[in-house]
């Protein structure tokens, strides 16, 4: 799941990038427009996961290990009580401009 976030951000920006260039898949004007659009996520679809490969082929290193590496130290300070402080410090500050514990969970 931590690892979903940046994939879908890298997702949306490339789909923005092919989009603004026009660069997608197009079909005779007698198919449904709902199954035409769903043929334009297809190419940065397709960028994504060939640039995470690269990514991971070129470093030579499993890009999971590091988000592990990254969130167990995150994992490591909830576990004081000056981490578990903070965390609830920051639930109480994000709860009084209006984002709640569901919208807190799902943001986490």
């Amino acid at each position: 799941m931590e690892f979903s976030f940046p994939i879908y951000v890298l997702y949306c920006w490339k789909s923005d990038l092919f989009l603004k260039k026009n660069i997608v898949i197009r079909l005779p004007e007698g198919i449904i427009p709902a199954i035409a659009n769903s043929f334009i996520s297809l190419l940065p679809v397709a960028a994504v996961i060939l640039l995470i490969w690269f990514i991971q082929v070129s470093i030579g290193s499993d890009i999971t290990k590091f988000l592990q590496i990254i969130f167990s130290l995150l994992v490591f300070g909830l576990n004081t009580i000056w981490g578990l402080c903070i965390h609830v410090l920051i639930m109480c500050l994000l709860w009084t401009v209006g984002i709640h514990e569901r919208l807190y969970w799902i943001l986490l």
